[in-house]
């Protein structure tokens, strides 16, 4: 495969189908001037995007035999690099322009996706690609969506738009119909285990534990083993559902309070009760997986005393009617109905 007879470097682990996907259209220079790269948070859509642009914008020539990308071009130098060489999502490189969501904002503007049209329509610094990677896609707004969709409608040569998406059936229609959409899976636990045994070279022990966690998303591992800070943010959380059945409802009032103490109102919020019901749907999913029998596919493997009571005292119709409930919360956020509220109603239908 051509992928295989250049040596790209991609980061992360899995889904080499894509990779080889995109190494055939670097080389042959048949490129979509649109790419939705689609698929669960944390599987590396981001991080592939990235290092994609900065592959096309390296000024080595993009052969068989080629490195890229090689790292001491006027191009490359341009990004902003890390200790592992790769460039993050502040890069300064004139030709890449990175759209996302602010933190404080509901969705991505119209005036932002207006810079970015701005951006794109230059001539390129060095005589290459002109990129836009949008993050968070499904944030757009109506207004934002229509006007990228004119810039789409009227594609110009060496002109490459991505967006980054969890949710592609947000996206207009008329967006999707005008993109090469390229869908991520998640990677195989062993898979994700080998990696961070050989690559990250954590301690087989929390290789198991953190493959296992991460459901199959590659960025989700590293981070579980790189940050142990984000670690145990995720197991208060997770600890926190666990804790509910044998509490009043006073108590686990008092719980969820303790999910938003230092959270910022507002999207951050918004945000954080979303990865909390990301975490809360896993557990109750390792519940009927316990109840059948399927221990060995548990993702908390941390938590299996606790799952184990959850399925001693609860039967299976209980454990699903708390998962509906939990869909029905994720519709309540998208609704603008209070985070803290969501998970307070939650709280008392797990009774």
């Amino acid at each position: 495969m051509l992928e295989r007879q250049t040596n790209f470097s991609w980061p992360l682990v899995g889904n080499e189908p894509i990779k080889d996907y995109l190494a055939k259209v670097i080389l042959s220079g048949n490129l979509s001037g649109s790419y939705v790269f689609s698929g669960p948070d944390n599987l590396g859509k981001t991080t592939t995007a990235l290092h994609f642009s900065r592959i096309l914008l390296c000024q080595e020539e993009k052969t068989k035999r080629a490195v890229l990308p090689c790292g001491h071009c006027p191009a490359c130098r341009q990004f902003s690099g890390g200790a592992d060489g790769l460039f993050g999502e502040d890069s300064r490189h004139g030709d890449f322009h990175l759209v996302k969501k602010d933190k404080d904002k509901k969705n991505i503007s119209i005036a932002q996706i207006r810079e970015l049209n701005k951006i794109l329509g230059l001539s390129s610094f060095l005589n290459s690609y002109k990129i836009g990677v949008i993050k968070h896609a499904e944030y757009l707004s109506e207004d934002a969506a229509n006007a990228l969709l004119k810039t789409m409608e009227e594609p110009r040569a060496n002109v490459l738009i991505i967006l980054i998406t969890s949710a592609p059936d947000s996206l207009p229609r008329t967006i999707i119909s005008r993109s090469q959409v390229v869908e991520f899976k998640p990677v195989p636990a062993a898979r994700l285990y080998d990696y961070l045994v050989q690559e990250k070279k954590a301690p087989r022990s929390q290789a198991l534990i953190f493959s296992r966690l991460a459901a199959g998303r590659p960025a989700l591992a590293s981070k579980f083993f790189e940050d142990e800070d984000f670690y145990l943010l995720y197991r208060q959380r997770i600890n926190v559902l666990l804790s509910f059945f044998p509490a009043d409802l006073n108590s686990r009032f008092n719980m969820i309070d303790s999910l938003f103490q230092d959270v910022p109102k507002g999207q951050e919020q918004v945000r954080t009760a979303e990865r909390i019901l990301d975490g809360w749907q896993g557990v109750l999913r390792d519940a009927l997986l316990w109840h059948f029998g399927e221990k060995d596919l548990i993702q908390h493997e941390p938590c299996q005393e606790e799952i184990a009571a959850l399925v001693g005292r609860f039967a299976p119709a209980a454990i699903l009617s708390w998962q509906k409930a939990i869909r029905a919360g994720r519709e309540y956020l998208r609704a603008n109905v209070s985070p803290k509220t969501v998970l307070e109603n939650l709280a008392v239908n797990f009774l």
